[in-house]
């Protein structure tokens, strides 16, 4: 089992919690607003929004856990995703993966940048014109630690933002990008532990 019905219970990776500095890594309980957090059931609600699924595949090679997204624009407009939110050129900037594994939850450990959700520094967004794919392959290992040992893991993007421009009503709508969870089994005796320290 690599997830749990209720949402994690616990977490791992990081080493400040419940306000103290730890020398190593352990498995620590999640205070009960984290668990919620984490938990897909208390995502954007969708059953009022426009939805498009992004693939996702993955595998371990090379010391590295590679994950790959891939997104196709099915609207009739531009598709504006915030940097903060998708895996940009092999980066990201926020904890945009749900990686879990028997109620434990995975801490993103990389950077965060503080790219703009609203549409107001076009560099700070992905644009993907209608029809077109968008694809963009991320090492997990560079912005999580895997726990010590073999264990299966469910990866998934977390629900994701974006913005279309109506054709009918020239207004901006927004749009949710959500993938289906894949499994990958990981020994972290194999693999980077690397994290990255800057975008």
């Amino acid at each position: 089992m690599s997830a749990c019905e209720n949402g994690p219970q616990y977490g791992y990776g990081k080493r400040f919690y419940d306000n103290v500095a730890h020398d190593v890594e352990k498995i620590y309980p999640l205070k009960s607003e984290l668990k919620y957090n984490s938990n897909p059931d208390n995502e954007i609600k969708k059953d009022k929004i426009n939805i498009i699924q992004a693939s996702i595949t993955g595998n371990v090679a090379d010391s590295h856990v590679m994950v790959t997204i891939s997104l196709v624009n099915n609207t009739k407009s531009p598709l504006a995703i915030s940097k903060k939110l998708f895996p940009y050129k092999g980066k990201i900037a926020d904890q945009i993966f749900s990686i879990q594994t028997e109620c434990i939850r995975l801490d993103y450990l990389g950077p965060y940048v503080n790219f703009g959700m609203e549409y107001t520094y076009p560099d700070d967004f992905i644009i993907i014109k209608p029809g077109a794919m968008f694809n963009d392959t991320v090492f997990l290992d560079e912005y999580y630690h895997f726990l010590p040992g073999e264990h299966q893991y469910q990866i998934r993007m977390l629900d994701t933002p974006a913005t279309f421009k109506s054709k009918s009503t020239h207004k901006e709508k927004e749009i949710i990008i959500n993938s289906t969870p894949i499994f990958i089994t990981v020994n972290s005796e194999k693999i980077n532990k690397n994290i990255k320290s800057g975008y």
